[in-house]
């Protein structure tokens, strides 16, 4: 498998949803997140990059097994605008019609399903190119597995995942635990940003190397804080922490590129949505 190709749909189809005019068929459906997604990210992807095996990764819905640890998870979070969920079943059909794989696991995030398919195909020898805008995942980032950064134009890499959080990927997960995500509802220690928690995690190491060596954390308030609430860090940590054993239900051979593109375009029609983003051979 010379390279394998993970497309993160949600964050791509939130962005298009809310950047672009409203557009609807001629049934009211709205179609717009849909379009942008297909005309700015897949269609572009594919054309410019020719890996042999491809998926693109959606959010299942409902909730997840982090909901499971702390039900305070994403509680926060509105509920998403009304014409957008119905917009990602045409956008995953949009996906199998182009003969790609399209991909949601029920009880795991799309950044869970697309981290274990980083490391399965880095396991069986691919390089492996995640298409997406989420730190969360500079996580998996290796020696066989990068981002891209399509808005960008940028690749990341080891050193621009160190130049972020100031860790190897390995460690992100800790620093990422320690600060907290209030977009994520995960609480993290109090008081402690992103700064600290790269400093701690650079000097010390990992959330638990930390906890069992507060002597050598060396301000005395913030070795307070870090006793007091132990516990959280160690929830935070399994909240951030991106799984890579979900259990897919199929090899990676499966999301094998087809040797003849099927024409989408008859899809395309059907749903309202311009030829034109169909992608070239």
């Amino acid at each position: 498998m010379p390279e394998l190709l993970l497309i993160d749909a949600p964050g791509f189809l939130w962005r298009c949803f809310h950047a672009l005019p409203e557009r609807r068929r001629a049934d009211g459906q709205a179609i717009h997140a849909v379009e942008g997604f297909l005309g700015i990210v897949l269609r572009p992807v594919l054309e410019r990059n020719r890996s042999t095996h491809v998926a693109v990764v959606f959010e299942a819905g409902g909730k997840t097994f982090r909901h499971g640890l702390y039900p305070a998870y994403k509680a926060h979070r509105a509920p998403p605008p009304p014409d957008l969920p119905p917009q990602i079943p045409i956008a995953m059909e949009a996906v199998r019609a182009f003969g790609l794989e399209a991909l949601a696991v029920p009880g795991f995030e799309a950044d869970d399903v697309l981290a274990t398919l980083a490391r399965r195909g880095a396991e069986a020898g691919a390089k492996v190119v995640v298409v997406t805008q989420d730190k969360d995942l500079m996580q998996v980032v290796g020696p066989d597995v990068r981002l891209y950064d399509q808005r960008a134009k940028k690749v990341v890499r080891e050193a621009e995942v160190e130049a972020v959080f100031g860790v190897p990927p390995s460690l992100v997960v800790d620093v990422q635990a320690l600060a907290g995500d209030a977009a994520d509802g995960i609480p993290g220690v109090p008081g402690v940003g992103l700064k600290t928690a790269s400093e701690l995690v650079r000097a010390i190491g990992p959330i638990e190397r930390i906890l069992s060596s507060l002597h050598l954390v060396g301000r005395p308030a913030l070795r307070r804080r870090l006793a007091e609430h132990a516990d959280q860090a160690r929830l935070s940590r399994r909240l951030a922490e991106l799984r890579t054993d979900v259990d897919l239900g199929f090899p990676l051979e499966a999301l094998r590129r087809p040797s003849r593109p099927p024409d989408p375009r008859a899809f395309l029609r059907a749903q309202g949505l311009p030829e034109r983003l169909a992608p070239r051979d």
